[in-house]
């Protein structure tokens, strides 16, 4: 429970600007496609395994990311993690490394930033939920953090 609330706080901490890193880019740049930012919310079957799709890499070596983690937001108002996501494969991704190449020089030799993920969502209660998806690439501080609504059903 310390480790998440460490990871979490120092999510929030990046996310805010209050806490950089050392070198100019020594950040982890990333999207979530899926789930998609949507009115009403997309669904998700507690009785499926979901997936979750974007691209993600440490902007000074590319390097694409290495884990995911989630977190779905309880009744009580609290994040709760959620188990199981596991990435499934990578993918090139030319549009991004065409788009970060500037900033970013090492995806001129890289372009394997997409990432697919799975997830189980059977032990994500029904209802609208907030979730949170986190990118990782190697150490602690190295996190691209999104947030989605979905609504689980049955």
């Amino acid at each position: 429970m310390k480790n998440i609330l460490l990871a979490t706080a120092i999510a929030v901490l990046l996310s805010a600007g209050l806490l950089q890193a050392q070198c100019g880019t020594c950040y982890v740049v990333g999207w979530v496609d899926n789930p998609v930012i949507n009115t009403p919310p997309p669904t998700f079957s507690q009785s499926a395994t979901n997936h979750v799709y974007g691209w993600g890499f440490r902007c000074y070596d590319a390097y694409p990311i290495d884990r995911v983690t989630g977190f779905y937001r309880g009744d009580d108002g609290y994040f709760v993690p959620f188990t199981g996501l596991i990435i499934v494969g990578y993918g090139q991704r030319p549009d991004v490394a065409a788009a970060y190449n500037a900033s970013c020089p090492a995806l001129i030799n890289n372009d394997w930033v997409g990432v697919a993920a799975t997830f189980p969502v059977a032990n994500i209660p029904v209802g609208t939920r907030d979730i949170i998806i986190n990118y990782w690439v190697g150490p602690l501080l190295n996190v691209y953090q999104q947030s989605r609504t979905i609504t689980v059903v049955p």
